[in-house]
């Protein structure tokens, strides 16, 4: 994934205008497998560093792909990827691809059904000693 975003980063790497406090989100495809995945991308002057992340990542891993998405390792890039968008990424978390965010599939038939899988997802989570700290639905898919 290194070499490819290396040698052009823009063919297979786009944002997919979800913005957080510390970067955006963005899809990116491994073109010799064809897999595409999720890329939490933040800057250099970010507080947040994927390192710390993938530490955090470890945690959860029994739950990965159940209720967390699977971390599939991070990469610092050789310089900032310039797109239109709020930061300058240099790091990238790659995590794979959860589903579509609850608030645009959240309806008032399903409304108890999904809450029932949050808290069941939630407590999972904080079961395996991880306390998520920013449990809004933007952030749960």
């Amino acid at each position: 994934m290194r070499q490819q975003l290396l040698e052009d980063i823009d063919t297979n790497c786009k944002s997919v205008g979800v913005y957080g406090v510390r970067g955006a989100l963005f899809q990116v495809r491994l073109k010799s497998y064809r897999y595409t995945v999720a890329a939490k991308c933040t800057s250099l002057d970010s507080i947040y560093h994927p390192k710390r992340e993938a530490t955090i990542y470890k945690h959860p891993r029994p739950i990965q792909g159940i209720h967390v998405p699977v971390h599939l390792g991070n990469i610092d890039l050789d310089r900032p990827y310039f797109y239109d968008g709020i930061t300058e990424p240099v790091h990238m978390t790659f995590l794979s691809f959860g589903g579509k965010l609850i608030s645009q599939r959240l309806t008032a038939e399903n409304r108890q059904c999904v809450t029932q899988q949050v808290s069941c997802s939630v407590r999972a989570i904080h079961n395996l000693g991880v306390l998520h700290k920013d449990l809004r639905p933007r952030n749960m898919l």
